[in-house]
């Protein structure tokens, strides 16, 4: 019999979802019951896609304990036997979630495991795909447009849950992720990523008890369409902000966010933003620091959980100023651009990662 005190998912298929979607806003409330409510798992998770339009993936559930930060990595296969096409993402998570990334490999053929770890993910041989840090996300990716998975694709699902001073795991930590596959013949360009991250925070770590910003530039060498992106920083950021760029100034912002936990990831309205050759974005972060230490760039959220050996001449690695962003056409033998240099970079000097696609 069902349980009338257990919220139940309504079917997303039932819904007309279109652009402009942005993670984690209210217009998902009817159908995603809030993470870490009953913990009957029928409650939580997410209806799958029917059997041949798509697949579903689970991680946890697993405990957090207290005053501790978990990040780990699920390496999972992709459950197809032939090549597809993911024109649609549906994430949800518990309380507690900091962030989940999506990656996949062309290359790579690992056995299931579960990997306790804040070291980077190989982007040698890894692609991001995608990235969310709300409890829910829905995105349709632009008509005509998808991701591209060869059959049994190797994956890892990358999941960092906080239980300590500035962020609290009230359950357990738990993912369910919804890939949506695309008919034959649908999808004639692919989904590409831009991970940038600003690493001017080692060199310039920010001072106690002070402020501090820190802006990027990144300019594409041909034409293309930002279709999503969203910001990411921990707890001493303040304001997260892009621009579109001509090469020499800013143009009016189109991404502001100030929540750290929970950042917009939005999705520009229609086919996105045109970026001509030669043109592209500038982003910067914001920061406070109301402590005694010094802050600079790495994976942990709060100072207590930086285990002592990863304090480097008294800098506490545990600030981001990442730009997660998606656009389209990708360059099928450069689906990743990663650029975490100082300077401005161009897709040009960009570093290719995960290798060339099929």
């Amino acid at each position: 019999m069902t349980n009338p005190n257990v919220r139940r998912y309504v079917p997303l298929a039932a819904f007309a979802i279109g652009a402009g979607m942005i993670g984690g806003c209210d217009v998902l409330s009817g159908m995603f019951p809030k993470p870490g409510a009953p913990s009957d798992p029928d409650s939580f998770a997410l209806i799958p896609p029917p059997q041949g339009e798509g697949v579903q993936i689970h991680i946890g559930p697993f405990d957090v304990p207290p005053g501790q930060e978990l990040q780990q990595n699920f390496y999972r296969k992709l459950a197809s036997d032939v090549a597809v096409d993911v024109k649609r993402v549906q994430i949800a998570m518990r309380d507690g979630s900091h962030h989940l990334n999506l990656f996949k490999s062309y290359s790579e053929d690992v056995p299931d495991k579960v990997e306790k770890t804040f070291e980077a993910v190989a982007f040698d041989k890894y692609d991001l795909f995608a990235g969310n840090q709300n409890r829910t996300m829905d995105w349709n990716l632009p008509n005509g447009v998808g991701m591209h998975f060869k059959a049994k694709s190797q994956l890892i699902i990358q999941s960092h849950y906080v239980n300590a001073g500035t962020q609290k795991t009230p359950e357990k930590g738990e993912a369910y992720i919804n890939l949506w596959f695309a008919k034959p013949g649908e999808v004639s360009q692919r989904m590409g990523t831009l991970f940038a991250n600003n690493t001017m925070l080692n060199a310039s770590p920010i001072q106690p008890y002070s402020t501090a910003s820190y802006a990027m530039n990144f300019t594409w060498a041909r034409d293309v369409k930002i279709a999503a992106l969203t910001g990411h920083f921990h707890s001493r950021g303040k304001r997260f902000v892009v621009w579109p760029w001509d090469g020499s100034q800013a143009g009016d912002p189109f991404y502001e966010s100030k929540n750290w936990e929970e950042p917009p990831f939005k999705v520009l309205a229609g086919d996105g933003i045109s970026v001509s050759a030669g043109k592209g974005i500038r982003f910067s972060s914001d920061y406070v620091n109301p402590t005694d230490k010094l802050i600079g760039f790495g994976p942990w959220v709060d100072v207590e959980s930086v285990p002592p050996d990863k304090v480097k001449n008294g800098v506490y690695p545990v600030e981001h100023s990442n730009l997660f962003l998606f656009f389209y056409p990708a360059n099928p033998h450069k689906e990743l651009l990663k650029s975490d240099n100082r300077n401005d970079t161009t897709e040009d000097t960009a570093a290719a990662k995960g290798g060339s696609a099929p």
